[in-house]
């Protein structure tokens, strides 16, 4: 994130705000796929992590970005405002939305949440991503079924 956020200003001013939100999001639904099909070795995680700090970056930098260009400049506080409430608000229930979702699939023998858990999580934060992206109504729609 720290690098992607400046790179997001740079771009902005190149081509607009809105490539950078659109790469900034494939980049999100690439990290989750990724651990959706790839989680077993450290590496994996590292990889992840990194393609999420950078969808991330890109998202919130230019997300900000096009909101002070929505709105007239009497509005900007509060647009970005409720853009900084939405973002905390949806981080804290997507995060627990994620945890129920890992923690509904547990194993009997171990009593840790199973593999199938992640695997869940990961394809339904990938899909309302892609979904989003291309502007539907993610409420609206059925989540796909565990895999």
């Amino acid at each position: 994130m720290l690098v992607a956020g400046p790179a997001a200003g740079a771009l902005a001013g190149r081509v607009g705000s809105r490539p950078p939100l659109m790469v900034g999001t494939a980049f999100a639904a690439a990290s989750f796929a990724f651990l959706a099909i790839a989680h077993s070795e450290a590496w994996h995680i590292v990889v992840a992590v990194g393609l999420l700090g950078l969808g991330i970056g890109l998202s919130f930098a230019s997300m900000a970005d096009l909101i002070v260009e929505a709105v007239p400049q009497t509005q900007t506080g509060e647009a970005t405002g409720m853009n900084t409430i939405m973002r905390t608000v949806g981080g804290a229930f997507g995060a627990q939305i994620a945890a129920a979702i890992v923690t509904s699939h547990v194993d009997a023998g171990t009593r840790y949440p199973a593999e199938s858990g992640f695997t869940a999580a990961f394809v339904l934060g990938t899909d309302r991503g892609r979904r989003r992206a291309r502007g539907r109504d993610v409420d609206s729609e059925a989540p796909p079924g565990p895999t």
